[in-house]
């Protein structure tokens, strides 16, 4: 079980720090394709989570893998990870610098259910209608 208070104190500390750098969307752009990659190759995977095998190469790989390919900020803050030995909360990290984000943003996620099919101009009503309500201050309220 992974400790949700870990994954909030490093996504909380990135989040500030990509904030002041104007890169909050790259860098959760970055850790999603970083964890995209890690789903998609086991081994990759199974690598980094690997207690025997050294920072050093891990931080290694990550440099030949990402490189250019990322942020310094990202790439850092990867290599933070793996020196902390904390690469097994790389999603849960992204998840709550998400929540973050979306919190400072005003989004909030929504899902709509229905037995039957929606009608596409209902499906677009009902849209609008949610966008509309959460631009007018004091309508939403979180609970």
């Amino acid at each position: 079980m992974l400790d949700t208070s870990l994954a909030v104190r490093y996504a909380s500390a990135l989040y500030t720090v990509a904030k002041k750098q104007d890169s909050v969307g790259i860098v959760l752009e970055e850790m999603e394709s970083f964890i995209a990659m890690l789903k998609q190759d086991g081994q990759l995977k199974q690598f980094f989570l690997h207690p025997a095998i050294a920072q050093a190469e891990k931080k290694q790989l990550l440099r030949e893998l990402l490189g250019n390919r990322v942020s310094r900020l990202g790439l850092t803050f990867l290599s933070i990870l793996v020196d902390a030995k904390r690469m097994q909360y790389i999603e849960l990290i992204h998840e709550t610098m998400t929540g973050l984000f979306n919190r400072e943003q005003n989004k909030v996620k929504a899902r709509v259910a229905s037995v039957l099919p929606l009608d596409p101009t209902i499906n677009q009503g009902a849209r609008r209608a949610v966008f509309t309500e959460r631009s007018r201050p004091g309508i939403y309220r979180r609970p």
